[in-house]
């Protein structure tokens, strides 16, 4: 069960955009949830297993992580801008974790709701394309206002619908509806885990915890009565 087509759709389309204002080797789009952990991640040119290496091993060490940059105003970052001296070879998230994808520079987009951060972009290239310079920022920069926007009057408001109707119709908890968004995108127990930074034990519990709520016995019950039996879902699911 692949995630609702309208927020793919926006993660690739989003990316896209930015691929063609600035020269990339990767990228990648990521949700933040409230406690400012990423989720959600969506590709382009790097491998799927990635993910789970970074939540588990480097999301505490990395500099552009949004927890660094909650009680800032700003919303592109750039090696500049980390609170470290920049030298990839000495730094252990470069070195052990993007200089083996073969990428050396970052640049890091923040979608914002008020102080929070919800979403993020991840630009990154290899040492051959050389770091990101102004002219690249200012190109971000000029579509930055539009694509808040565009995820703040589009995207937003339908997953804030989905959350309630979750919420409120079988009393799942953000973190539980954390969960069942993963599991809506075939993730295993062992992604959940790490994307989610919990325990696999935690991970059980909660998917039993969600079984018992929505009354089901299995993912496959779970996501047909959550996604495709419900006429409130039938918009947002598409």
């Amino acid at each position: 069960m692949n995630e609702p087509h309208y927020v793919s759709q926006f993660k690739h389309e989003t990316l896209s955009l930015c691929e063609r204002l600035v020269h990339t080797t990767a990228s990648c789009f990521y949700f933040v949830n409230g406690v400012t952990n990423s989720y959600g991640h969506t590709l382009h040119n790097m491998e799927d297993e990635s993910i789970p290496k970074y939540t588990g091993n480097f999301a505490d060490i990395d500099p552009f992580h949004p927890r660094n940059f909650y009680g800032t105003k700003k919303f592109i970052v750039t090696c500049d801008d980390v609170s470290r001296v920049w030298n990839p070879a000495n730094d252990p998230y470069f070195r052990e974790f993007m200089m083996p994808q073969d990428i050396h520079y970052e640049m890091e987009v923040f979608l914002r709701e008020g102080d929070q951060i919800v979403a993020g972009i991840s630009l990154l290239r290899s040492e051959k394309i050389g770091p990101f310079s102004y002219a690249d920022r200012q190109c971000v920069e000029s579509v930055h206002e539009y694509i808040q926007y565009t995820f703040k009057s589009y995207v937003l408001p339908r997953k804030d619908s989905e959350a309630e109707l979750l919420s409120g119709r079988y009393n799942l908890s953000p973190r539980q509806r954390d969960v069942v968004y993963l599991l809506r995108k075939g993730a295993s127990n062992k992604v959940v885990s790490a994307e989610l930074g919990i325990a696999m034990p935690t991970v059980k519990t909660h998917i039993s915890q969600i079984f018992e709520k929505v009354g089901v016995r299995s993912r496959t019950d779970l996501l047909h009565k959550l996604y495709l039996s419900k006429n409130e879902l039938s918009e947002l699911s598409d």
